[in-house]
Order: structure tokens, then sequence, then C-alpha cells
């Protein structure tokens, strides 16, 4: 897998990783690709509902996303000082996120127009 660094171009081979910079990157892959699933499930679900139902779900997601990075913070608090404060902050809002895409997707098809 090729990735971008700040000015340097590296691979990086998640499976094998140990170095601290290796498992950030991995962890923030991990994260990125949730999200666009979070973001692919909320945009179909949005589309599916009538103007009342958008303005639920969006201030829903708006509270959710503010809840979500709060609280990687305080899954973070016993890494403050240690170098896989990094890895443990991004894989805790990946693991949200993936719960929420389940969340979303459980939303009752019946519901949704």
């Amino acid at each position: 897998m090729l990735l971008l660094g700040s000015s340097n171009v590296f691979a990086v081979d998640c499976e094998k990783a140990t170095a601290t910079v290796e498992l950030n990157e991995c962890a923030s892959i991990t994260f990125k690709e949730a999200d666009k699933r979070l973001n692919a499930t909320y945009n179909k679900i949005y589309k599916s509902l009538n103007e009342q139902e958008k303005k639920i779900l969006k201030d829903s997601q708006n509270a959710w996303i503010k809840y979500r990075d709060m609280n990687a913070d305080l899954m973070v608090l016993p890494y403050l000082r240690a170098s896989m404060y990094t890895m443990v902050y991004i894989g805790a809002k990946a693991d949200m996120t993936e719960a929420r895409i389940k969340e979303l997707e459980s939303v009752p098809s019946e519901n949704l127009k």
C-alpha cells in the first residue's frame, strides 16, 4: 500500500506494522475507510427521507459526531504521554464509526420512504 506522508512517500504493510508512525498511519487508514462507509450509509438514508426526517437525521448525526470526538478524547486519557496516544485516539474514532454505521443500517426500512 502506497501512502503519502507530509513530504515523503512510503509504503506501509499494516499487517506487519510495528513502528509508531506505521501504526498511526494504519489506524488513520482504517478510520478513513470507516468514515467513507459511514458517509455512504448516511447519504443513502438521507436521500430516502422527507424534509422533516432529513432534519432529524442531520441533527442526530451532528450530535453523534460531537459525541464521538469527545468520547475519543476520554478514551485516550490514560495514554496522554504515551507514544500510542494517536493510534488509540484514531482507533477509538474508527470503532465508534463502525458502530454508528450499524446503528444507521438498523433504521427500520418501513420508516424510509
